[in-house]
């Protein structure tokens, strides 16, 4: 336990320091960049998000919790990381293809900038693969590092570089995207690599299909979580506009700062917690649970305190007026991240432990709850009215699925994996 301890505190310092560089990015870019293009910008971002973690179709998850269980790099390992890889693949290409069709009718954006979109999907899509599997072996600091940190520390060089010749648009600032994307995603494939692969394994579309099947219910569960986390920024495009979108993407990013830390307990207790619910041991799946919630719990709770205090004048000071309305947004993205510290890891050992069906359900609710709320409150309140409604998607399925696994779910003497 000490050791899942150390981790998780070693990979929050990691990912924060990669928070720190994208919150300076994201400041230098909302000075920079029209507001318009600022909040299209962000919805591109929310997209490639969506990739990473719904592009594998569910089969990273299971790729992880197979590979922890089998507590090497054996052939069944291998097989299923074989299979995943291609699957997801076969998937990012696809949704890149429709993306590139949808984007060239229905949208302004350049041919340039629809042909950075559509690659960098991919991209993102491979890079959540990978992720998961690297966790699967043991590595965590591998796993996430790249990601938490080199990302955004590529991402702001190449804006940089950009900001030097005086030419940061909307386009170039698309192009930095996607070329980060695939910088970080050559890397984790060469840490893929090194781990070792059996090319004997070779996936066979039967196998494409199985898997894909196998892992339907955690990517309706993951389906519904991250649309949740995202739709906000699309809500707020669609009925309020892109400077809306960009208003609540600079209070998603700052008020939800201390997500780094749920983000990093959650990688670092997920192998841990499918290994107890392999071995069906419920009373060490509660106390990993308890620890987990209160390591990431702490440091939210003291972030909105910290955004209450400060963050008024550092909207004041730090942004274009445009932005003056952030204020209030922030500090509801910041309660609605404090309610997920405290309670979203359950979702965590759900679906580590084959309970991907009950994360599913809440987080429809969720889903559901956001899109109505936001459809009733936005015509009155704006953005202020959309982030009330992350605050109520948090209670209904972070609070729910708590509940659920509290007083259900660990109260029978087995867990069956």
């Amino acid at each position: 336990m000490k050791k899942l301890v150390v981790s998780s505190v070693l990979l929050t310092g990691i990912r924060g320091l990669g928070i720190l560089f994208q919150a300076l990015v994201i400041l230098y870019l909302a000075r920079v960049l029209p507001i318009e293009d600022m909040g299209l910008f962000a919805m591109v971002y929310a997209w490639l998000g969506l990739m990473r973690f719904l592009a594998p179709m569910g089969s990273d998850q299971i790729a992880m919790r197979r590979i922890s269980g089998e507590e090497g790099v054996t052939a069944t390992a291998q097989s299923i990381s074989n299979t995943s890889f291609a699957l997801t693949g076969l998937v990012g290409i696809a949704v890149a293809l429709i993306a590139a069709i949808v984007l060239v009718w229905h949208t302004s954006f350049s041919p340039v900038e629809i042909v950075a979109i559509g690659l960098a999907i991919p991209a993102f899509a491979l890079m959540g693969l990978f992720i998961s599997q690297i966790r699967g072996f043991g590595q965590n600091l591998a796993a996430q590092a790249p990601e938490a940190l080199g990302f955004h520390l590529l991402f702001g060089s190449l804006i940089a570089l950009l900001a030097f010749g005086d030419a940061v648009e909307r386009t170039t600032v698309l192009l930095c995207l996607c070329i980060a994307g695939w910088g970080v995603t050559t890397l984790y494939l060469m840490l893929r690599l090194r781990i070792g692969v059996d090319w004997s394994r070779r996936p066979r579309l039967i196998d494409i299909g199985r898997l894909a099947g196998e892992g339907f219910a955690i990517f309706q569960a993951l389906l519904f979580t991250v649309l949740s986390a995202r739709a906000p920024i699309f809500l707020a495009g669609v009925l309020a506009g892109p400077a809306a979108a960009a208003v609540l993407e600079i209070a998603s990013r700052f008020g939800n700062l201390a997500s780094v830390t749920t983000t990093s307990v959650g990688a670092t207790f997920s192998p841990q917690f499918a290994r107890l619910a392999h071995q069906g041991d419920t009373v060490g799946l509660m106390k990993s649970l308890r620890l987990s919630a209160l390591l990431a719990a702490l440091p939210a709770l003291s972030w909105l305190v910290i955004l209450g205090v400060g963050a008024s004048t550092a909207v004041s000071t730090l942004l274009p007026p445009a932005y003056a309305d952030a204020y209030v947004p922030m500090l509801l993205v910041a309660l609605a991240s404090s309610i997920n510290a405290a309670f979203g890891l359950a979702s965590n050992l759900l679906l580590m432990s084959g309970s991907g069906k009950v994360v599913r359900w809440f987080s429809l609710l969720q889903f559901i709850a956001i899109c109505l709320t936001a459809s009733l409150l936005t015509p009155f309140y704006g953005v202020i009215g959309i982030a009330f409604t992350m605050v109520v998607g948090s209670v209904i399925r972070d609070g729910g699925l708590m509940t659920y696994v509290v007083f259900h779910r660990l109260s029978t003497p087995v867990l069956k994996s």
